[in-house]
């Protein structure tokens, strides 16, 4: 018996060794010989991957442990390493705060964040009853300060309308005062010293004045007798409305479209302005609204009048005259729109008529009946009464 062991099992045999000879072996390969031949070179390889792949992530763990190794050592020299020379956005948080921290006296940031923190706990906290009671007081003072201040005003604003009653009659006024249009100071003559004192005026001159301005403006004006505007104003305290005739179109005979729109008129007496000059009261000063009976009946008080006249009673007293005049609103007549300065003229001649009727002329007797029927026996009114002796 003989020993033989394979070196490739290293398993031990033990029998009897046989022999062969050469001329006895057979001239080709064993197929188990070949395939084990292969199987070897395989193994081989995969562990030459196997080798490569582990020296790769040794080199990559030295890397690694390097790079950390080389941050700790920098670390420790004070200096800490940044991808770029430029701060990061935290770096420039961080100089911020210290920055802040700084200027507002604080040696580190901590510092000042504990005093931010408790600044705000302060704020939060309610506030203390003292705190409160002392609030309350100081706005009580300057509510008490304010009251005061207004005090005083209205007790010089008093003062001052008593001292200057013409100034608070035409401010209450609703018509333009007569001074917003004339000096009337000029007109009577009056100045400051005797230095600048001038010559009044003629009532001949304030007609001259009053018309050549108001011609100039295309606006209506007349001057009145002061005896005439009395004698008016009395019929129109005891009749303050009326209804007066506007011819319409053509009014030749045998024309077509010709007509009358009546128009409602309305008196309103304003509070008694104070004489330009010393002499007693002067009478009040009026107002007379015309407004086509059409959009009267339509709007009622919202009505727009056509047109308004004015009578200034300031220079009643010192010239014996009262100074009349008319403007032309937007929207007169219903179907006409503006009023032409004729038509204006027309009814301010209308007005007279009816409000001055003259006993001795013809019709004169007859409009002034007309007036006291239209407000003691209204449904006894004819208008075409009215347009006849408007024709007169």
């Amino acid at each position: 018996m003989m020993r033989h062991t394979c070196s490739r099992c290293l398993r031990t045999y033990t029998g009897p060794l046989r022999t062969q000879s050469a001329s006895n072996r057979p001239l080709t390969t064993s197929p188990l010989r070949l395939e084990q031949n292969n199987t070897s070179a395989a193994s081989a390889e995969e562990e030459a991957r196997k080798q490569e792949r582990i020296n790769r992530l040794l080199a990559k763990a030295r890397a690694v442990t390097q790079q950390h190794l080389q941050s700790q050592r920098q670390q420790s020299n004070g200096r800490v390493p940044t991808p770029s020379s430029a701060p990061s956005k935290l770096e420039q948080y961080a100089q911020a705060l210290k920055k802040r921290a700084k200027e507002a006296g604080f040696d580190d940031v901590d510092s000042f964040r504990r005093s931010l923190k408790s600044a705000a706990i302060h704020k939060q906290a309610p506030q203390p009853a003292g705190d409160a009671t002392q609030s309350q007081s100081a706005f009580q003072r300057k509510e008490e300060e304010l009251r005061k201040k207004l005090q005083e005003r209205a007790e010089q604003k008093r003062k001052a309308v008593e001292d200057n009653p013409a100034s608070q009659t035409a401010s209450n006024s609703p018509i333009k005062p007569l001074s917003s249009i004339m000096d009337l100071d000029k007109l009577l003559g009056i100045g400051s010293d005797s230095s600048s004192a001038g010559t009044p005026t003629t009532p001949a001159q304030v007609t001259e004045l009053w018309t050549g301005y108001h011609t100039f403006k295309n606006k209506l004006s007349a001057v009145i007798p002061l005896d005439t505007y009395n004698r008016m104003l009395e019929h129109a305290r005891k009749y303050p409305r009326f209804v007066v005739p506007l011819p319409r179109g053509d009014q030749s005979p045998g024309a077509e479209g010709g007509g009358q729109e009546i128009h409602y008129l309305e008196w309103a007496l304003l509070p008694s302005a104070p004489s330009a000059a010393a002499g007693g009261p002067v009478p009040n000063p009026s107002t007379v609204l015309f407004t086509s009976l059409a959009e009267y009946k339509l709007r009622q008080e919202f009505a727009q009048p056509g047109l308004v006249l004015t009578h200034y009673t300031d220079l009643a007293n010192s010239h014996g005259i009262v100074l009349m005049r008319g403007e032309i609103s937007g929207r007169g007549a219903a179907k006409t729109g503006h009023l032409a300065d004729a038509e204006a003229q027309r009814l301010c001649v209308n007005l007279q008529r009816f409000y001055l009727p003259n006993m001795d002329e013809a019709g004169g007797q007859e409009r002034a009946e007309l007036l006291r029927i239209f407000h003691e026996k209204p449904g006894s009114f004819d208008v075409q009464r009215l347009i006849n002796a408007a024709a007169i």
